[in-house]
């Protein structure tokens, strides 16, 4: 009885052989060949799970649990591929595994050029299930399945890579075909240059552009033509072409200039090129495309005025807004400003600060940073500094005004008016205090005479949201105290890309603490400018207010 079951069993491994001698529709033939494995098992479910080159998995009969079945295939998958090739016959099996009902497993590895490319998998509700014998005939049908799919795997980049081949050269005819009609239509002058530099070809857009007619020769556009720089109408070297750059075997970045072409018209062009070069790397054909740019220099020239009008208005504006006066003494409180545009920013920057008394022997002191740059960022400046100093003058603590502020400007619909970060304290010199509230500002700073004291009462950007209650904090003032404010490009300043931040600004005031307003303000400027390289990347403010009064 044995023997007939061998023999049988061998005759389905045949089959199965058989099933996977043919190359095409690999999944079908494989479903088939399980379904042949599977009567060769005396019981259970026998199943087939390969990487090609996602995970498919194959089962026989139909699993009842096909997620629970799949999920077992990938952590037996995962636990047979590190044993190869080490032990490529090692094998799972037993007759229960945590996490299992009782039962029998067997599974082993799908070998595929030398890698795990698989498992089959045999398992069974019944205990002591299998034997050796089983073991040899899933071992015997793993290695069938692993040559048949290594075969399908090679026929399958095989057919790939000829219809790639097939695709590449019907897509060089049909762009070849593209490439002669858009070339004669395209609105872009191209030319094709041999490599001794006389034109061989021009499109009708080339010509229209140099206003050469359409049976004239092109000429040599290298000897023939003449070139000027569009900014100051001085005569361009044929070397600095990027069509002679080209000629010789080179890249260059596309240029603009003036071309006479001799034909009685001159053109402003920007012009690219590029070398076409045989197998061994010879220049054969140097391909130039170019594109009359006369409109748009016109228009750059016209944005590059309205831009210094612009520039002019908003400086006018920013010089208005921020007072040149550098030094303070009001209501006991000695004051030093201090105003440091960015040298590398050609635009007005948004900086301000505001020093004005408030009715009640009270002094307000406001600093802040509108964002962005130019005309805009003056009309927001002035915005934001009459809309604090107007709530101000009623009376209101620097929470309220803030809060009311902050609602007007993100309620407001003008484009002219954007987010901006202020600092706004009140000092009250009849009760010698100060109170200050604030949103995305850099922190203040108050130095006193038992230490530096940092203002962290910080809130959010101004005209972002409505609805926010801005914090406020008071703290009392002695004779000495001194109150420092900057913006962001003084914490902002930069070398090899690591900022001042807030320990350079603090370490600067701890070494001047004792200095004037006017010298604190200086050295804090200095430092920063000092760490930076001489220059700051964004506009600064400084403010250094000094109580006289008090005890």
């Amino acid at each position: 009885m044995e023997q007939d079951r061998k023999g049988i069993t061998a005759g389905i491994l045949a089959d199965i052989a058989q099933e996977l001698s043919d190359l095409s529709d690999w999944e079908n033939r494989l479903n088939r060949a399980l379904r042949m494995l599977c009567t060769a098992m005396r019981s259970g479910t026998v199943a087939l799970a390969v990487r090609m080159p996602g995970w498919k998995a194959f089962f026989c009969p139909d699993a009842p649990d096909v997620d629970t079945l799949n999920t077992t295939l990938r952590w037996h998958y995962c636990m047979l591929s590190p044993h190869f090739p080490a032990d490529h016959l090692c094998t799972l099996t037993g007759n229960f595994m945590e996490g299992y009902e009782p039962g029998s497993i067997i599974s082993l590895p799908i070998i595929g050029a030398g890698h795990v490319i698989g498992l089959v998998h045999a398992t069974t509700e019944e205990e002591d299930a299998y034997n050796i014998d089983d073991v040899s005939v899933l071992s015997i049908a793993a290695s069938l399945i692993g040559s048949f799919l290594t075969n399908v795997r090679l026929y399958t980049e095989e057919r790939k890579a000829r219809k790639e081949v097939e695709r590449a050269e019907h897509e060089a005819e049909k762009q070849a075909a593209e490439l002669r009609t858009v070339m004669g239509s395209m609105a872009d002058g191209i030319a094709v240059f041999d490599p001794s530099g006389p034109a061989m070809y021009m499109n009708e857009a080339g010509r229209n552009i140099f206003g050469i007619p359409l049976d004239a020769d092109p000429g040599n556009w290298l000897n023939d033509y003449k070139r000027y720089s569009i900014e100051t109408g001085e005569p361009i070297p044929v070397e600095s072409s990027p069509i002679y750059h080209a000629l010789q075997g080179e890249t260059f970045p596309p240029t603009r200039y003036v071309v006479d072409t001799g034909h009685g018209k001159d053109a402003s062009i920007e012009v690219n090129a590029s070398p076409v070069k045989d197998a061994d790397g010879n220049v054969i054909a140097v391909v130039s495309v170019f594109r009359d740019i006369e409109e748009q220099v016109s228009y750059e020239r016209e944005r590059e005025k309205l831009l210094e009008r612009e520039h002019r208005i908003a400086d006018t504006l920013q010089r208005a807004l921020v007072s040149p006066q550098a030094a303070y003494d009001i209501l006991g409180c000695r004051i030093a400003t201090i105003y440091q545009p960015a040298l590398r920013e050609a635009e007005v920057g948004g900086d301000f600060y505001d020093i004005f008394t408030i009715p009640g022997e009270k002094l307000g002191i406001l600093v802040g940073d509108v964002v962005g740059k130019g005309l805009n960022a003056a009309v927001s400046v002035a915005a934001a500094r009459y809309s604090i100093r107007s709530y101000a003058y009623q009376g209101l603590t620097p929470s309220a005004v803030l809060t009311m502020v902050n609602n007007m400007f993100s309620d407001s619909h003008d484009d002219m008016v954007g987010m901006f970060a202020a600092f706004y304290a009140v000092i009250d010199v009849n009760e010698s205090t100060i109170t200050y509230s604030s949103g995305g500002t850099e922190p203040a700073v108050l130095c006193t005479r038992s230490g530096m004291k940092i203002c962290e009462q910080r809130g959010r950007l101004f005209g972002i949201e409505g609805g926010f209650t801005y914090p406020e904090e008071s703290r009392k003032l002695s004779a000495g105290d001194k109150l420092i404010v900057v913006t962001d490009g003084i914490t902002e300043a930069r070398k090899e890309g690591i900022l001042f931040g807030i320990e350079g600004m603090l370490a600067s005031i701890r070494r001047c603490c004792r200095y004037s307003p006017k010298k604190m303000a200086e050295n804090i400027l200095k430092s920063a400018m000092d760490y930076a390289g001489g220059s700051l990347q964004d506009d600064a403010a400084i403010v250094v207010m000094e109580y006289r009064r008090g005890s």
